[in-house]
């Protein structure tokens, strides 16, 4: 939300004013702006969009519903033809299921066990009514649903005098009690049209639709052969489809029209009962056979049939209703090729715009009243704000200058944050000189555990003391240290005018040799120093050493964040890490300090070899997944060769370096200050030795 303009201010043509500016004159508020103005002009602004909505959506709408409305016809067709596409589909595919698992049995077992599977392949199969098995000697052992909606067992038994059928129930125990058995029955599976037609074919065969004699219903028979070693016909299995209750199934809540199914002789196939109608004497129902006179009428109107993938349209007109139709190939995996034929009346349409209508014209109604209430709501607010305004400005101000004031300096931005506290640009309310304020306030330290804070803030002060302590001109300069009214723990010193180690090699990639003695020949003059007190600062890494500017300085090098100084050889008592802690960074953390055992200056020598390494080749001396395997490097492995690394980097150099990387401290230079005057007496190649004036250059 943008501040208000205090009551004062006057703002006219020409350059805005900055926020240091001072302009005077009463203020000129235009009508819009007062509450009465914001009462009569919202709601006559929402009221015109509603309007000019309105009167867009009668010109150029309403033809887009209609289009809208016909292309969800098109795709509620589209998905009904998938819906009946995959259910013919399951049929073959039950089949197949059905012929692969009989195939591994041994047909004349226990009817109980294979009626189990065929009830089980059958159950979730929309339309089939039953699933059995024809065997060579023209019996039959199967499933079929009965009329009270459950699966019973089906048994063809033949004999001399006829077949013996046999209709039985399955027990919770899975035994077989019969219902009902009939004797001399004119039945033999090698005899059935489904039985012969799947003998001589290899794959899934669809047979022709026809009546069933148990219902009367139309439907279809899907079988499959199994042959056996000796290359005959051992059984087929097959499954009955009931086209009827298909029909049934193929018509669900939210369809618009109606949906039947025929073949290419104009024979009806799949509908549902309620509309079939008489059905003939013998045969096959066609449209003259139908109870609804818009499926019978738009039957007969069908004078083409798709060849392809594109439906055909047509429409009908009965009672002055107006009905649109199409008709799309169903093309049965491994069986013939069905027609589904998908009516719905004009009225779905209009019904849909009228809907939109109305849905637009309420929707305007409501914007309008919506908008007359926000203006009331608005110039009430306004009027209210209004008188608000010049307190909360007033209240708002000695806050932010009460929260941005620490000690001597005001606030101004966070440049940074970890687990010390954070980092701020500062400024000197009395002597404008900017500064860089680190500081830990208590709400930083909610949640932390007492003797964590406790560690905390010592450490902080420790840091501050230390660092106020060294004169080196690479240590950062300390100029004030304290604690707020509030509880704030802080200390301010010099705003750096560069980068870290980390960001210049990330940036600029790894540097020549020269700049890099002279980077190190810095960090070993503030370690020196240190080293001489006795102290050591156990976290020398590159984020922690500047390169920067100061006046018209460059490559100024300053070492940050003595907050885990130890002083070398302290009492157990005198230090404040836990017994059992370590502290400081993995990536440059030397064996001994890993190991948690007692530490002097070249603890510090072995992070400098770390640095090197990250200035001379751009990667760290190890890398790892966690922070405990990298450890485990540290202290066994030996680190790969620094000219390996980057050959540019002069022998001399990598002898010096790598001596600072030594696992066993005595191995490694014996203080700061022999190194550096081991750095110093270095003889570079030209090309890598760093000038002042390439420095001077490289600012610039």
């Amino acid at each position: 939300m943008a501040e208000p303009q205090p009551r004062n201010l006057v703002i006219t043509g020409g350059k805005q004013p900055s926020q240091h500016d001072t302009i005077s004159g009463p203020l000129k508020i235009p009508f819009v702006a007062t509450p009465l103005g914001m009462m009569v002009v919202i709601p006559l602004i929402v009221a015109s969009a509603a309007l000019a909505a309105l009167g867009l959506y009668h010109v150029t709408m309403a033809d887009g519903v209609y289009e809208m409305a016909k292309a969800r016809i098109v795709a509620d067709a589209q998905l009904g033809r998938q819906r009946a596409l995959v259910n013919l589909n399951q049929m073959s595919d039950t089949v197949q299921a059905m012929q692969a698992w009989a195939s591994r049995i041994e047909l004349a077992s226990d009817p109980a066990a294979i009626a189990r599977v065929l009830t089980g392949m059958a159950v979730d199969r929309p339309g089939i009514s039953q699933a059995y098995i024809g065997l060579a000697n023209g019996g039959l052992i199967g499933v079929t649903h009965s009329d009270a909606g459950t699966w019973q067992v089906l048994r063809v038994q033949p004999g001399p005098s006829g077949s013996r059928r046999t209709i039985s129930d399955v027990r919770p125990d899975g035994s077989l009690v019969e219902v009902k058995i009939e004797e001399g029955v004119a039945y033999h599976a090698r005899l059935r049209p489904w039985f012969q037609l799947a003998s001589g074919a290899d794959g899934v065969v669809w047979t022709e639709p026809y009546r069933f004699s148990r219902t009367g219903m139309p439907g279809v028979t899907v079988a499959k052969r199994i042959v056996g070693a000796d290359g005959d016909v051992h059984a087929v299995v097959g499954v009955d489809i009931d086209l009827a209750s298909f029909g049934t199934l193929m018509h669900r809540q939210g369809d618009l029209g109606r949906n039947f199914v025929f073949d290419r002789n104009r024979n009806l196939l799949a509908l549902p009962r309620d509309l079939m109608g008489e059905l003939p004497a013998s045969g096959l129902p066609t449209g003259d056979n139908l109870r609804d006179p818009v499926v019978s009428t738009f039957f007969r109107s069908i004078q083409a049939l798709p060849d392809d993938d594109e439906p055909v349209f047509s429409r009908i007109e009965i009672d002055g209703v107006v009905y649109g139709g199409m008709v799309s190939q169903l093309p049965i995996q491994q069986g013939p090729t069905w027609y589904l034929a998908q009516v719905a009346s004009r009225d779905a349409v209009l019904g849909m715009m009228d809907v939109a209508k109305r849905k637009g014209l309420f929707g305007s109604l409501g914007a309008i009243v919506i908008g007359i209430l926000a203006g009331l709501y608005f110039a009430n607010l306004l009027g209210r704000a209004r008188r608000e305004v010049e307190n909360q400005r007033l209240r708002a101000r000695v806050a932010e200058q009460k929260a941005q004031e620490l000690g001597s300096y005001n606030l101004v931005r966070m440049i940074g944050e970890g687990g010390m506290g954070q980092v701020w640009i500062g400024e000197h309310r009395m002597l404008s000189r900017p500064a860089a304020v680190k500081l830990i306030s208590p709400r930083a330290m909610a949640g932390v555990q007492p003797e964590e804070a406790a560690e905390i803030r010592k450490r902080f002060e420790q840091e501050a003391r230390i660092t106020a302590s060294l004169r080196a001109r690479s240590t950062v300069e300390l100029f004030d240290f304290g604690v707020a009214a509030d509880g704030t723990f802080f200390y301010v010193m010099e705003l750096l005018d560069g980068m870290d180690l980390r960001a210049l090699v990330e940036k600029h990639g790894p540097q020549p040799a020269g700049r890099v003695v002279h980077i190190l020949s810095g960090l070993l003059g503030s370690l020196a120093e240190a080293h001489d007190r006795g102290l050591v600062h156990r976290d020398i890494k590159p984020e922690n050493i500047f390169v920067c500017r100061r006046a018209d300085e460059v490559d100024v090098i300053k070492v940050l964040d003595f907050g885990l100084v130890r002083i070398a050889k302290a009492p157990e008592n005198a230090r404040l890490t836990q017994a059992g802690m370590i502290n400081g960074t993995p990536a440059t953390m030397a064996p001994e300090q890993a190991m948690g055992k007692e530490l002097d200056g070249r603890t510090d020598l072995y992070a400098v070899g770390c640095v090197a390494c990250w200035l001379l080749t751009g990667s760290d001396l190890f890398s790892a997944d966690n922070a405990i395997e990298l450890l485990t490097k540290h202290i066994n492995e030996a680190p790969v060769p620094l000219r390996e690394r980057n050959d540019a980097i002069p022998e001399e150099l990598a002898i010096l370096i790598e001596g600072c990387l030594a696992k066993d401290p005595a191995r490694r230079p014996p203080d700061a200050r022999t190194l550096a005057m081991a750095l110093e007496a270095l003889v570079l190649p030209p090309g890598q030795a760093w000038t002042p004036r390439r420095a001077a250059t490289w600012w610039a």
